[in-house]
């Protein structure tokens, strides 16, 4: 009977790890606290550089967003941090910030700082060689710690307003506040036009290149002597350049078009850094957490306290991904396939005012971008994976750990798993049974 019972703990020891399910990756979830997503937010040493303590939704949604970016960033060791990073620059998605004395240097963007006046200088997309900025001012804005770049991120809050800066290719600028005023004092030779009512305007540089400014949330746009102002009752202004040559270039305009209209709720890039996701993002009312990337996915918990239908857009690598048309691309949300539609226009519209959730995929050389246009909040689990075929005698089909959902949906607990652990407990019952008797 000993030899018995041996031989069963052995087959339950060696029972293969039940597979996770949806629900284990839902938020709150049994992987979801296991495997937490990293981004670049703020410094090791736990210095969030103060942090709105915020008079207005809008600051407080990038002040969440940018916490749980510092949390998840010093999680993740100094290897696979710069292994991500790497991969990030590599496919056009984000690269490393550096911000000391004053100044803040990056691939994609460079700028001056000053805490104590609230001003940023000199503010260049320096992938398109053009100075967009030659001052962006907040007023009676007073710093609230020491402003930091880490990973892409560069921060700097203050009681009344929040700067934030991301080196990607859009050199993206996020200004926050409640009852803030924020001067734009536009740099040598750029001018705006195509003034859209009070909310958005294109700014042109003069080497041809160009970028936007809009405003998000509550807040209007006003033209002033040297450049624009934003007055936000509780909201943020914008900049973004416009890339050429990547996923993101083509669908910029529409994606603009739903942050000016307040159907964009965060956008984030993503790739795999050795088995842990590494994200660049900013949130408008949407949280983003990655929660697994490798297998040839990414999975990232979307979920907003405002129930309200707003879209995310979220960027990936091939790498991550691997996909050679949008086709190889599968969307689900909570598990079911998203359906497609002809233009990310189409998925932010429609897919947060309808029934159902809607996503829109285009692909370059280095990446993919998914919009997806959600109807309702809570909490959601957006899954992007490939369709492809694994290649032979790979495991995770890119090098990474398996630990992603490796299809259109989450994966499902098999039978046989359970096997060995119900015969030992059968086994034992049984035994039990027969000493008693």
């Amino acid at each position: 009977m000993r030899a018995i019972l041996a031989l069963l703990l052995v087959l339950a020891v060696a029972a293969p790890a039940r597979a996770p399910t949806y629900e284990d990756l839902r938020p709150g979830g049994t992987s979801d606290t296991a495997m937490p997503g990293n981004h670049t937010g703020m410094d090791d040493g736990g210095n969030t550089g103060g942090g709105m303590h915020g008079e207005g939704r809008a600051t407080r949604s990038e002040d969440e967003q940018a916490e749980h970016g510092r949390m998840a960033w010093v999680g993740l060791a100094a290897m696979a941090r710069m292994h991500g990073m790497e991969r990030a620059e590599g496919a056009h998605l984000f690269a490393p910030l550096t911000a000391a004395d004053g100044q803040a240097t990056g691939r994609f963007v460079g700028f001056g700082y000053n805490a104590t006046g609230g001003e940023l200088t000199g503010y260049a997309a320096r992938e398109l060689n053009a100075t967009f900025f030659d001052l962006v001012h907040a007023e009676g804005f007073v710093a609230n710690g020491t402003p930091a770049a880490q990973g892409a991120l560069f921060r700097m809050p203050g009681d009344g307003a929040s700067f934030a800066a991301h080196n990607n290719p859009t050199a993206q600028l996020d200004v926050r506040g409640a009852n803030l005023t924020v001067h734009l004092d536009l740099g040598p030779g750029v001018n705006g036009t195509n003034v859209t009512g009070n909310r958005s305007v294109r700014l042109n540089a003069a080497n041809g290149q160009h970028g936007h400014l809009l405003v998000v949330g509550d807040g209007t746009l006003a033209t002033t002597a040297s450049g624009f102002e934003a007055r936000l009752v509780d909201g943020g202004v914008l900049f973004l350049a416009h890339p050429t040559g990547s996923a993101v270039a083509g669908s910029l305009h529409d994606v603009i078009a739903g942050a000016a209209g307040g159907r964009i709720g965060a956008v984030g890039a993503f790739v795999d850094a050795d088995g842990s996701p590494l994200d660049d993002s900013a949130s408008w009312g949407v949280l983003l957490r990655a929660v697994r990337s490798g297998d040839r996915s990414l999975v990232v918990n979307i979920s907003s306290d405002d129930p309200a239908g707003k879209a995310v857009v979220v960027r990936t690598d091939n790498a991550t991904v691997p996909a050679g048309r949008a086709e190889d691309v599968l969307v689900t949300l909570d598990g079911a396939a998203v359906d497609r539609t002809r233009d990310a226009i189409d998925a932010i519209e429609n897919g947060t005012r309808g029934a159902h959730a809607r996503s829109f995929v285009t692909l370059d050389s280095g990446g993919i971008q998914v919009v997806v246009g959600v109807p309702h909040y809570s909490a959601h689990l957006l899954a992007i994976s490939s369709a492809l075929p694994a290649p032979q005698g790979s495991a995770g089909g890119n090098g990474t750990t398996g630990n992603g959902t490796g299809g259109a949906a989450p994966p499902k607990a098999t039978p046989d798993a359970a096997l060995p652990v119900a015969l030992v407990t059968v086994a034992g019952l049984a035994l039990l049974r027969r000493r008693r008797a």
